[in-house]
């Protein structure tokens, strides 16, 4: 048991084995220093892990051709028609000229005294196109109101739509198609007539003659959708959404200085003079000095598309390079970016994932870190055991000692006493 010491002897044995136990922990305190030194390097190689793993991220949306702006298609009068196109949708211009809309089949009744007027009880059948339906009246329930509910009640009703207009010769009822288009024609019982005949929309699109049952045309020009509006001449012309692309290229170049960033700033704490930084940083401007060849018998730089790094390795966009490298040869433009074989994109990629990917050099470097890490502790735990065991054998030492001196001290006391009663006697 370790106790307190020097309360024989009266000397501070106390402080001399602190001193001595400062001295033995040297070795442990600097085994510390190390642990955290690993930690903070761990930590900062997390940092850049992340960072070049950001970086990978936006170099895939790169790689990827619909990310590359969608064409936007607009008509020059919207008062004829609008246009919209889907995603990833390629350039279209077209001459359009409508000469007929599409309209919706109406029937009317007979004129009835009023809404209140009693009809028929019994069945009556209704239809549009290829679909029908069947209503009926019962006695008490068999007003002209009561089939206008009846038919837009109906559960097998999707086609026809009933209201009642009250003019000059009485109420009538009146039957109009949901949908337009000669083939929708309503089919309704004898007393019904035609009021508005249903016709189809007809137009030329290029000169070409194109015929549809909806003023809504989804098939006839191949993701574009074509809302007719009125009787009419328009132009659909599609443009590339430069917007899409611009910011595709700035997000790229964002994450490219943060990785840059984070680097610069680690290069100065615990990964001063680590290969790891520039190995990454020498791999990725490879990238971009390396000219990109997808196949065409040409090389291209990254520099023609805006890329460009000043004085201190900042990455910028120059959008007016940008906008003349992607007008002139758009296709050509974005197949340097995604071409899957050799694309920058694809090769950024690749370059970036030989460090972040499962078992790359940052899984390496984090292992590397975790057994030395581990080894320090196990280091630590054993010196912490030998740390006591001396303590405890300085204690015993220090322990005899004064347990030696307090006897001396009393025997040379006792040896004291003695001669003075001797002295005391013989005088």
């Amino acid at each position: 048991m370790i106790t307190a010491a020097g309360a024989g002897s009266g000397l501070n044995i106390e402080s001399i084995i602190s001193q001595l136990m400062t001295l033995e922990e040297q070795p442990i305190n600097a085994l510390r220093r190390d642990i955290s030194e690993l930690s903070s390097e761990l930590s900062d190689v997390g940092r850049l892990k992340s960072a070049v793993s950001d970086l990978a991220d936006v170099a895939e949306k790169l790689g990827d051709e619909s990310k590359f702006g969608a064409w936007e298609s607009t008509s020059n009068d919207e008062d004829v028609l609008v246009v919209s196109s889907a995603e990833g949708k390629t350039s279209e211009n077209h001459q359009i000229e409508v000469s007929e809309l599409a309209v919706a089949h109406r029937m009317v009744s007979n004129p009835y005294e009023s809404v209140l007027t009693e009809l028929p009880v019994g069945d009556y059948t209704f239809g549009s196109g290829e679909e029908s339906f069947t209503v009926t009246l019962t006695s008490g329930l068999n007003t002209v109101s009561d089939l206008r509910s009846a038919i837009n009640d109906s559960v097998d009703n999707t086609t026809v739509q009933a209201s009642i207009l009250n003019v000059d010769d009485g109420s009538r009822l009146v039957l109009s198609a949901v949908n337009t288009g000669t083939e929708n024609v309503i089919t309704a019982p004898p007393e019904f007539t035609e009021l508005t005949a249903a016709t189809d929309a007809v137009l030329e699109i290029d000169g070409l003659a194109v015929t549809s049952s909806s003023n809504m045309l989804t098939e006839a020009i191949p993701g574009l959708t074509i809302d007719i509006k009125a009787v009419g001449s328009a132009d659909i012309v599609s443009n590339q959404n430069m917007d899409d692309i611009r910011d595709l290229l700035k997000e790229f170049t964002s994450s490219y200085n943060d990785m840059r960033s984070t680097m610069d700033n680690l290069a100065e704490g615990s990964l001063q003079g680590d290969s790891i930084i520039r190995r990454i940083d020498s791999a990725v401007r490879t990238d971009f000095f390396t000219p990109v060849d997808v196949g065409d018998s040409s090389e291209y730089s990254m520099f023609e598309f805006g890329f460009t790094f000043d004085k201190a390795g900042v990455l910028s966009i120059d959008e007016t390079t940008m906008n003349e490298s992607f007008a002139e040869n758009l296709t050509r433009a974005v197949n340097v970016f995604t071409n899957e074989e050799s694309g920058f994109a694809s090769r950024m990629v690749s370059t970036l994932e030989e460090f972040t990917d499962i078992d790359g050099f940052f899984d390496i470097r984090e292992e590397a870190i975790a057994a030395r890490d581990k080894a320090l502790d196990d280091q630590v735990l054993r010196l912490e055991d030998r740390l006591e065991l001396t303590e405890a054998r300085y204690r015993r030492q220090f322990g005899a000692m004064d347990a030696l001196v307090s006897q001396l001290q009393s025997n040379g006391s006792y040896l004291l006493q003695s001669l003075s009663s001797a002295n005391s006697g013989n005088n």
